[in-house]
């Protein structure tokens, strides 16, 4: 309650900053169009889905033409994503301590919005740097049994795999990387080869 109360009294304080005033609180606008954007997308998901077919043969003869093996320099390499992760942590984290420093200096006066960001920032900072990775070591000192570890092993080079036919995927569609089309048409061609290889297996045991 205390991050709407907040969400509301900034944006009547910006709203009389720039000379308007409105009797609707902000959080309503928020919460219209963040509804607006899952109905928009709900009917764009299903009129394309209904033409899915149509696209279908296209994305089968682009990928059963395209080369084995990908050039490496096309695709977007484990290091690379690393590199932005790494990077995403560290703005992350430089955030935090600026927020820190202003909840310092406002000292009493501190307003509920910077409260409310910096507990929750906090509370995913606590999950993401602390209990994720004690998490893990757990996992790792539970799955001691060599069932489990070729059991995980599995699951992991399946991911692995899944996500170097999805980068594949992404190099054959094209398009800019900054387009979100390219990254749901890639969608679209994983499912259809996944779709045929289940169908040809299926009937070709």
């Amino acid at each position: 309650k205390s991050l709407w109360v907040a969400v509301d009294i900034f944006i009547l304080a910006v709203l009389k900053s720039l000379g308007f005033s409105s009797d609707t609180p902000g959080t309503y606008w928020i919460v219209g169009i963040y509804v607006g954007i899952y109905v928009f997308w709900g009917f764009y998901l299903g009129i394309r889905m209904s033409t899915f077919t149509h696209r279908k043969k296209g994305y089968l003869d682009l990928w059963s033409s395209s080369e084995i093996h990908v050039a490496p320099h096309s695709l977007e390499s484990p290091v690379k994503v690393q590199h932005n992760r790494n990077l995403f942590w560290f703005v992350y984290l430089m955030f935090l301590i600026l927020i820190s420093v202003i909840l310092i200096l406002l000292g009493d006066t501190k307003q509920d919005l910077f409260y409310v960001v910096f507990r929750s920032m906090s509370a995913i900072f606590l999950v993401f740097w602390v209990i994720n990775p004690i998490f893990s070591y757990w996992m790792m000192r539970k799955s001691g049994n060599s069932n489990i570890k070729a059991q995980i092993q599995h699951i992991s080079n399946q991911f692995s795999f899944l996500q170097q036919e999805y980068l594949r995927a992404l190099h054959l569609v094209g398009g800019h990387s900054w387009l979100p089309l390219r990254y749901f048409r890639a969608m679209e061609m994983l499912i259809a080869v996944k779709i045929h290889q289940e169908y040809a297996s299926e009937f070709n045991p």
